[in-house]
């Protein structure tokens, strides 16, 4: 659930960037158009993936959270390589949202899978370790790796389109891989 973190947060942070620097477009504009879509798409994929989550384990799979974060990893990993590398900038928006979507759509199972999995005695040490994991590694490693690639590998600002879908491709399906494992 990390690495789908580090794919989410890389965007969050650049994905503005790449609108304003690949499209010329301002500040508030790239914010309205990317937070319209997070507060819509964001908010649908992480009700229904717990929805998901839910009915899954109504119906006997007990894995079903782990299983919500494949899907999560395997439907979000097209769109983050297609999302920065596209030439039009409302399509890259368009493209964004299944990203958004998905990307949410796991964070309701991830916490479930938690509680599912973790003896009662231990859920607030896990928890803990949990939201340990998910800022240090995932809030810090997606923006910094994206950094990283731009500047040092395409040696360009204007290429953090580029390192967002590396960066962000690599986590989602490495994310997906480790939870189906």
């Amino acid at each position: 659930f990390t690495l789908l973190g580090i794919a989410f947060n890389a965007t969050l942070a650049w994905a503005p960037s790449h609108l304003i620097r690949t499209f010329e477009w301002t500040a508030p504009r790239a914010a309205f158009w990317l937070g319209s879509v997070m507060l819509g798409f964001g908010s649908i994929g992480i009700i229904l993936g717990g929805v998901l989550t839910d009915r899954w384990r109504r119906n006997g799979w007990q894995d079903s959270a782990l299983r919500v974060g494949v899907v999560s990893g395997a439907g979000l990993a097209p769109f983050a390589l297609a999302a920065p590398l596209v030439g039009e900038p409302m399509l890259a928006v368009a493209l964004y949202a299944p990203f958004l979507f998905f990307s949410a759509f796991a964070f309701g199972a991830a916490v479930t899978a938690l509680q599912v999995m973790t003896p009662p005695a231990l859920r607030a040490q896990v928890s803990a370790l949990f939201l340990l994991s998910m800022n240090l590694l995932a809030l810090g490693a997606g923006p910094l790796l994206t950094a990283l690639l731009t500047d040092y590998v395409f040696g360009s600002d204007l290429r953090v389109g580029d390192s967002l879908a590396v960066v962000c491709t690599l986590a989602a399906l490495a994310g997906a891989a480790l939870l189906y494992s």
